[in-house]
C-alpha cells in the first residue's frame, strides 16, 4: 500500500496529484511493484533513456484502494509500450 500511496502522491495528503514510481532491477521496491503490476494494480514501462529504470502507475483498479481521495483532473492515461 505504501507504494501505491506514494506513487499517487498521497504520502501526506489525499489529493491525487501523480502517478508514478520509477525504481529499476536491484532497488528494494521493485519486487513489490513488480508484484502490483501482475495482480493489475500497476503498469509497467521501461525506461532504456533512464539508467534502465522502469516507471510503473497506478491502474483503476490500484486507485479504487483509495477511495477518499482527490482525483487528479488531468488524470490522462500515457502513452508508450507497457511490459
Amino acid at each position: 500500500e505504501h507504494i501505491l500511496k506514494h506513487s499517487l502522491g498521497l504520502t501526506y495528503g489525499n489529493k491525487i496529484y501523480r502517478n508514478h514510481f520509477v525504481t529499476g532491477k536491484g532497488s528494494p521496491d521493485f519486487d513489490s511493484c513488480v508484484t502490483l503490476t501482475k495482480a493489475g494494480y500497476m503498469t509497467r514501462q521501461h525506461l532504456p533513456d533512464h539508467g534502465g529504470s522502469d516507471i510503473f502507475r497506478v491502474t483503476a483498479k490500484g486507485k479504487a484502494l483509495f477511495p477518499k481521495a482527490i482525483p487528479d483532473p488531468d488524470d490522462t492515461p500515457p502513452t508508450g509500450e507497457k511490459i
